[in-house]
């Protein structure tokens, strides 16, 4: 076998063994990526983009959720993004633990303008993120659980002193769809 066939084969092995890495997965593994210990509970809705029906009950007005959680800065900081209706509406959550005030913390910010933090505590395989008190802000608790192959979100709001009976959504895997803003 001469050299320059020797070398050409070895560089269509070299270049087949790289695709193969990359096209499987390889490389970017979620499972194997290191996430804060505080926000490991999180993992499993990572990754996944997920699609849920707003729309009121009964309503010819359709409002569809589009949801994706991502692990960030090497494993300290859990990127949520959503857009509602291709961008009608949308914002980003930055989840992360805040080690000087023992919580697992998040800023929301709006495709409306606004702000909102506040903290993340979990119950079991489900989390609950709840809105901090703010001037002129209704707060928010939303709950999150996988059930199966799907999503189930529950959001209330707090009014009169206490917490809505709130209203529950149910999310499915599209990874399809994208997150969009206008």
């Amino acid at each position: 076998m001469s050299i320059s066939l020797f070398r050409s084969a070895f560089v269509r092995v070299a270049v087949a063994f790289v695709a193969l890495c990359l096209l499987s997965g390889a490389a970017l593994d979620e499972d194997a990526l290191p996430l804060h210990e505080k926000l490991e509970q999180l993992r499993p809705f990572l990754a996944i983009t997920w699609k849920g029906d707003l729309s009121d009950p009964g309503s010819k007005l359709r409002r569809f959720d589009v949801v994706r959680y991502d692990r960030t800065l090497n494993g300290e900081v859990i990127r949520m993004l959503h857009s509602i209706n291709d961008g009608d509406l949308g914002g980003e959550m930055v989840i992360r633990y805040n080690e000087a005030a023992k919580r697992v913390e998040y800023h929301y910010f709006t495709s409306a303008g606004f702000l909102t933090t506040g903290s993340i505590r979990f119950n079991g395989r489900a989390f609950v993120a709840e809105d901090d008190e703010q001037a002129g802000q209704v707060p928010m608790r939303m709950e999150r659980r996988i059930k199966g192959d799907r999503m189930i979100s529950k959001t209330q709001m707090f009014r009169d002193g206490g917490w809505t009976r709130g209203t529950e959504q149910f999310y499915v895997a599209a990874p399809e769809e994208k997150i969009r803003y206008r």
